[in-house]
């Protein structure tokens, strides 16, 4: 995969077989629970509303390696992503087509293949949002990590609302940050930002 094709990519099961062992488990998992998030809000999930408003924070717990297939009971909303595909090394990008489209659990949401398209670049969006430009790294300096700027971040990590990203921008760019990846990535407007958004990592030392 070149860099060009990264950048416009709508295919995320590629974008995932270029990411392999360049991305942690902790990012590729709050993929997967960035991703089925929304479909699982759609009706006809085998889970009440109850359930479904603890699986946010199941994510993050999975993601950050606090919860496991074998600690998530099947019947839990984390249990329905059959997190044991992402359990070993072994993870494959095929391994991710299936779980998107041929999960038994998403039987009440078989997508038309117009609307998998649709939901193809949703995933890859959310891939560019928390893993970057990996033909570009950026090297984050510690200056960069004001009070303010930490601050900011945490708060938007936390509540799971980026409506302040451009704020965080003009932060970083008080503190010196004139690098344009990192501030075109806040001050974008039609940019989706999720928890693992790259910026947000590097600032908040998230790996």
């Amino acid at each position: 995969m070149r860099e060009a094709t990264w950048l416009a990519s709508a295919d995320p099961t590629w974008m995932l077989k270029y990411l392999r062992r360049r991305m942690s488990r902790r990012k590729l998992r709050l993929f997967i629970g960035e991703a089925f998030l929304p479909i699982s809000q759609r009706g006809g999930c085998p889970l009440d509303d109850e359930k479904l408003s603890l699986l946010p924070n199941e994510i993050d717990e999975w993601a950050n390696g606090k919860l496991d297939s074998r600690t998530v009971p099947y019947s839990s909303p984390l249990g329905l992503f059959s997190c044991n595909l992402l359990e070993n090394d072994g993870f494959h990008y095929f391994d991710f087509a299936r779980l998107v489209w041929d999960h038994d659990w998403l039987d009440a949401h078989r997508l038309a293949k117009a609307q998998r398209g649709v939901e193809a670049a949703r995933f890859a969006v959310l891939l560019r949002d928390i893993a970057g430009n990996p033909f570009r790294p950026v090297a984050f300096l510690p200056a960069w990590r004001t009070d303010t700027v930490v601050a900011l971040a945490r708060t938007m990590y936390d509540s799971r609302e980026f409506s302040a990203m451009p704020i965080l921008a003009d932060a970083l760019q008080d503190a010196g940050c004139e690098n344009e990846q990192v501030l075109n990535h806040c001050r974008d407007l039609n940019q989706v930002h999720v928890r693992g958004c790259w910026v947000l990592d590097a600032v908040l030392q998230k790996s």
